[in-house]
């Protein structure tokens, strides 16, 4: 630190002090010590020396005094002459005077001086200072206003942490833990998540714990960000430079952690938001660089859905059909093509609007192209979605809009009993519901058929029960997801392997090895062929199941990758993470698109709207966050759960969302307030009424159809019949405007009426580890009974 300009004014050396004489603007400071210098101004550092009869502490000020000048550039003749000097005066005070001109003492230099002097003084000075300093700052936030409370009360989280950590590395473990579990009430009963982090810290003691615990690498690698209004900011500064003490927690903000000046932080308190701009602020403190977000936002996502002609392959006989067609055409046809063939050869005159390219998402919320290389199925694969299953949908739209409530909808639960000796880590429900799996502690895996008795009999045949235990793994196995077709089962385990298991021959087929620690998650892709998996070692890896090896890797988050899922037109996967964030990836070229968060807590299960316009988030924070993918905001946060939220789905046209926790809750949410609906007919081959499963929804040919309500309609018997009468069209168009505009008006008055919470359904003592809506929107929930 370099001294004062003002050192021209004269002090009187007391007895007992050290005078020091050092020139620090000086150019020849950095010469040899046996070169003359010139000097300036002096500085005079005073110390107390203490007992004057202790020979040790003498002989240290001695050597400190020494090293001081040597560094300076002052001679070895005057070190040596000085030394002399101060051992021949015994009578009088030891003093070393080599200063004519004395200036004001310098602070630093004279705490540096304590300190190898007196380090245990210093160092347990310095611990009382962090839990001094934190409990100032603490009431003083608590008697601040209520318009900056809750902003500055964001602060407290990570100060309180790296004070913590602070004391740890000057290895008082005692201290710390005394001022952790006396500091840290106010969080133990706040998000789960920092409950948990404070627990982890808990079982640090020395400063070599620091870097095995993951907790403590959370917060020493990475700066912690707040937003603060400009205001709140120069309060927060002015308190803290009041007194000098205060500034370990100047180091710690400056060091660790990054404050974000928010406008929009005083715009929502001027419109009277302070609850609101409370939770908002909550949430936006964390692990999260605002500067790579909006850096993130100028890359455009296509969030609209597949079109059948993507993934489906034209059925023969309509192409055998439209080719007959073709060949029985009139000669006149022939004459006319080739005269358009000549005018084609001379060159065709493009409109502008012809030139236009295609916008990448079209109005009906579709995709133009998909710009991932995607399996084709034919019509009637087994797995895609058919007029059948349509047809005897639930019409949830229809109960959610007109009543307000869900009383089409049907729920079962599947409960694992006596599962505590094996340890139920995960389990899955199949896209029909037929079957369910489940991964244990014990390394194995287990499939129920739910078509047959064998789900229901506890007692079952040793035989049996064999050939439903599937054995391949070394490790637990925490992940499992089946294909939509429902013939295979993938399964991720701590070993670091994947494997893909066979239904019918009930044995693995494929080891997929690519991660080195566990894993925690597993998805297929809507369309099977590609899988993402989520691992302890921060990364996230996609593959298809012709290859062995993942395709991209996803590396960005801070912390365990805890969640994984497919966007619906399988162009993106979105991953949660303990580090509070949850992520968008581009599959195409592995980078991350879009970053979301912070959040209160872990990331333990994501669900995309139907339309792939909104993800919902839920975790530790006993909430759930619905972001908008587009722009990157959080559109709503839904508060309901009292615990970890594990699961989450929405229905098949989107019009409910159901979540699954550990507070043995169901919770139905009404999710018209932020997504569309989707409608059957567009799921249709090229919207012409070809169905997945080959049938015809059309009028042409006849047949079977679905219109835009879901409804199942039978075809005239020649195409136009329904147009002759004009009128009846019209009545009926104003007939169904109506009704729109009613069920609009409806949901609007339920929107008023308060929470989205349609309704809560709870289990006795039943955790739900899932939640799943099959094709004719049962939904499903499995969990381990606790009792």
């Amino acid at each position: 630190m370099n001294p004062p300009h003002n050192l021209q004014q004269r002090h009187q050396v007391a007895p007992n002090t050290l005078a020091v004489s050092a020139d620090h603007h000086s150019p020849t400071a950095a010469r040899s010590a046996t070169q003359p210098v010139s000097r300036s101004a002096p500085t005079i550092i005073t110390i107390d020396d203490g007992d004057d009869d202790d020979p040790v502490r003498a002989n240290a000020a001695e050597k400190v005094a020494v090293d001081y000048i040597r560094k300076h550039g002052y001679t070895q003749s005057e070190v040596q002459k000085s030394a002399v000097t101060a051992s021949q005066n015994s009578a009088a005070p030891q003093v070393m005077d080599l200063a004519i001109e004395h200036a004001q003492v310098d602070d630093e230099h004279r705490n540096t001086l304590l300190m190898l002097q007196q380090p245990e003084l210093m160092a347990a000075q310095d611990i009382r200072r962090y839990e001094h300093s934190y409990k100032e700052l603490r009431d003083w936030i608590d008697g601040s206003l209520d318009i900056y409370k809750a902003e500055l009360h964001a602060i407290l989280y990570p100060l309180l942490v790296h004070c913590f950590l602070q004391m740890i590395r000057l290895k008082a473990p005692s201290e710390a833990k005394s001022f952790l579990s006396r500091c840290s009430a106010e969080f133990r009963e706040g998000t789960t998540s920092q409950r948990q982090e404070l627990i982890s810290l808990s079982g640090i003691a020395t400063p070599q714990h620091l870097q095995e615990n993951e907790v403590s690498n959370l917060f020493l690698k990475n700066r912690y960000e707040i937003h603060l209004s400009q205001y709140a900011f120069e309060l927060l500064m002015a308190f803290l430079a009041d007194v000098p003490s205060r500034v370990v927690l100047v180091r710690i903000l400056n060091m660790h952690c990054a404050v974000r000046l928010d406008e929009g932080i005083e715009a929502s308190r001027t419109g009277g938001l302070i609850a609101k701009a409370k939770e908002e602020r909550e949430v936006e403190a964390g692990f999260v660089p605002s500067k790579d977000v909006h850096a993130l936002l100028r890359t455009d996502v296509l969030w609209g859905r597949l079109r059948p002609e993507h993934y489906m392959i034209p059925d023969e006989d309509e192409n055998a059909t439209n080719n007959q067609n073709n060949k029985q055409k009139p000669t006149a046809d022939k004459s006319k093509a080739s005269t358009d063939a000549k005018s084609k050869a001379e060159g065709p005159k493009k409109e502008p609007a012809e030139e236009e390219e295609e916008p990448a998402v079209r109005e009906d919320g579709t995709l133009s192209v998909s710009r991932v290389p995607l399996k084709k199925y034919r019509p009637g694969a087994k797995g895609l979605e058919t007029s059948l299953d349509r047809k005897h949908r639930a019409k949830l739209f229809e109960s959610v809009t007109s009543q307000g409530s869900c009383s089409e909808l049907s729920i079962l639960c599947y409960t694992f009993t006596n599962s505590h000796e094996d340890g139920l880590n995960c389990s899955a429900v199949s896209e029909d519901g037929s079957l369910v799996a489940a991964g244990f502690g014990d390394s194995s895996v287990r499939i129920w058929d739910a078509a047959t008795s064998s789900i229901e009999t506890g007692g079952q045949a040793s035989s049996e029960y064999g050939r439903n235990r599937l054995i391949g793994h070394s490790g637990p196995v925490y992940a499992v997801d089946w294909t939509k077709c429902g013939r295979f089962l993938l399964s991720g385990s701590e070993d670091g392997c994947l494997r893909l298991w066979s239904q019918d021959y009930r044995t693995d087929l494929v080891c997929y090895k690519g991660h080195n620690y566990p894993v925690w998650c597993a998805s297929f892709s809507p369309l099977d062929y590609y899988f993402v998996t989520g691992c302890h070692d921060r990364t996230a890896r996609i593959w298809n199941t012709e290859v062995v090896v993942p395709l991209r890797i996803l590396a960005g988050h801070l912390a365990d990758v805890d969640s994984v899922r497919w966007h619906p037109n399988c162009n993106y996967v979105a991953t949660g993470s303990s580090d509070r964030t949850a992520r968008l990836w581009d599959v195409r070229d592995g980078k991350c698109v879009r970053l979301f968060g912070a959040h209160r807590g872990t990331i333990h299960s994501l669900a995309f709207s139907p339309d792939g316009r909104t993800l919902a988030c839920g975790g530790d924070a006993d909430t759930i966050d619905i972001w908008d993918i587009a722009s990157g905001r959080r559109m709503q946060r839904l508060s309901g759960h009292t615990s970890t939220v594990w699961s989450m789905d929405y229905s098949r046209e989107g019009a409910i969302l159901a979540s699954g926790g550990s507070d043995c809750k169901v919770c139905v949410w009404r999710a018209t307030d932020w997504s569309s609906i989707v409608h059957p007919l567009e799921n249709d081959m090229n919207g012409n009424g070809n169905s997945h499963d080959g049938e015809s929804a059309s009028g042409k040919g006849g047949g079977d159809g679905v219109d835009a309500d879901g409804d199942v309609r039978m075809s005239g018997e020649e195409n136009g019949k329904a147009d002759d009468d004009e009128s009846k069209d019209k009545d009926v168009d104003e007939a169904e405007e109506e009704k729109k505009e009613a069920a609009k008006k409806r949901a609007e008055l339920e929107r008023a009426r308060g929470s989205p919470l349609l309704e809560c359904f709870e289990t006795k003592e039943t955790p739900v580890h899932s939640v799943k809506f099959t094709r004719k929107n049962v939904l499903i929930a499995t969990g381990s009974f606790r009792g």
